[in-house]
């Protein structure tokens, strides 16, 4: 887990899987959001969000903007060297 100090206060990230767990585990019924949060080590809040973020966008790390270089495959690329795109892939990019 990432630790990040804002002022006096120590605030850990909680990882994906942490956070797909908890939901997973609260999904089974047998136990409370603020039983399952004390279970995973994470806030209420925290489990709040990710489930939400779930719902909106399908995943639980929400909208965030992805790292690093951008992809060099786009919906309107039409040939891969002197491949079709069809011939790349089986589904349509469409």
């Amino acid at each position: 887990m990432k630790k990040k100090i804002i002022g006096r206060k120590v605030v850990r990230k909680v990882s994906r899987t942490a956070k797909i767990d908890a939901i997973v585990l609260e999904a089974k019924g047998q136990h409370t959001q603020e039983e399952v949060a004390t279970i995973m080590n994470m806030g209420v809040r925290t489990l709040q969000r990710a489930k939400a973020k779930l719902k909106k966008h399908g995943d639980v790390e929400g909208d965030t903007q992805k790292r690093g270089p951008k992809g060099k495959l786009h919906y309107n690329v039409k040939n891969v060297g002197n491949l079709p795109l069809d011939s790349v892939c089986q589904t349509s990019l469409y």
